[in-house]
């Protein structure tokens, strides 16, 4: 066999470590820059709070939150019905940003409780609007699961939003059934616990799928809470 034929074999096999070495540099390169978002989301974050763990009320841990001015920022807020998502998006909402929440349209629409795709229609169609507007959001919505979220962020990061904070509300099971119990309109107990069970599990949010900060009540007052950042 002459020195050409065993080249013309040869030449598929490197072609295909070419394209193997190409692809492994460009994920690297990609995890790297996500790293570093990460990374500097979290030292604006650490320079907002001063300190890694830090307690405070309602009103300071939205001022903290709100510290660092910036356009286009997403604060994806996560807990159970009754953990208190929905007061800290309307503090949120009076510092300018965009409410955006799927219980809120049916509070103002209580029809489309009754239709769902017509509802994620116009949640979707608003998400939208709002990201071509650059606004900053506050996204109320439970985003229980790791799908769910990780939907939601891609749609920012696909938008150009680079400012994208989690806050997950980690609330006692027994403070979410009572304050869900006093609602205008309550959801079962069940999916209350379902849904806590589920952000306890296999759903806890995770400093992977971006900059995380967790929010716990003190003595399960959520007039006071502790936050801290998660690494």
């Amino acid at each position: 066999m002459s020195q050409s034929d065993i080249l013309c074999k040869l030449a598929p096999f490197a072609v295909l470590v070419l394209v193997g070495a190409i692809a492994a540099a460009i994920f690297l390169v990609v995890k790297a820059r996500q790293r570093r978002l990460r990374d500097s989301c979290l030292a604006r974050l650490s320079i907002a709070f001063d300190r890694k763990t830090v307690v405070l009320s309602l009103q300071e841990l939205v001022a903290d939150l709100t510290k660092a001015p910036c356009k286009k920022r997403y604060i994806m807020l996560v807990g159970p019905q009754g953990s208190g998502k929905s007061v800290i998006a309307e503090l949120l909402a009076s510092r300018g940003f965009f409410y955006l929440s799927m219980d809120k349209m049916v509070d103002e629409e209580p029809s489309l409780a009754l239709m769902l795709q017509h509802l994620n229609q116009r949640f979707f169609a608003q998400f939208d609007e709002a990201l071509k507007r650059g606004d900053n959001i506050v996204d109320d919505n439970l985003n229980v699961t790791r799908d769910e979220r990780s939907d939601a962020i891609k749609r920012v990061r696909a938008a150009g939003y680079r400012d994208i904070m989690i806050v997950h509300l980690e609330v006692p099971l027994s403070v979410c059934q009572q304050r869900n119990a006093a609602r205008l309109r309550p959801v079962p107990e069940w999916i209350v616990e379902r849904c806590w069970n589920s952000l306890a599990g296999i759903d806890r949010p995770s400093p992977i799928e971006g900059p995380l900060v967790r929010v716990q009540p003190e003595d399960n007052d959520l007039r006071r809470c502790t936050m801290y950042l998660v690494a």
